[in-house]
């Protein structure tokens, strides 16, 4: 089930393939393990799995994950709005 490079060292790119591949194929636990594995994390690698949460409705898998992110850059600044989001929807006026 999970794609492995143990033939030969992956790059960060080749991770973030497929980690965004799990992602749009619904398999968010394969690419929570995948990414929660890899030895570099880049901006995409923390983008595309927020947005995988977001995009499935787990909200607090995205808020944490988003707070868990060592610098956020402007797609992820912009994305902030889900973060403060509560079961009554959006009450947030600022950004992070």
């Amino acid at each position: 089930m999970f794609a492995s490079c143990v033939w030969a060292e992956c790059d960060t790119v080749s991770y973030n393939s497929m980690l965004d591949g799990y992602v749009k194929s619904g398999m968010l636990s394969a690419a929570r393990k995948m990414f929660d594995q890899m030895p570099v994390r880049d901006l995409f690698s923390w983008n595309v799995l927020i947005a995988g949460y977001a995009g499935n409705g787990d909200m607090d898998a995205a808020r944490e994950l988003f707070w868990m992110m060592p610098e956020r850059d402007c797609v992820s600044e912009h994305d902030d709005r889900w973060a403060c989001e509560d079961s009554r929807g959006f009450h947030c006026t600022e950004t992070v």
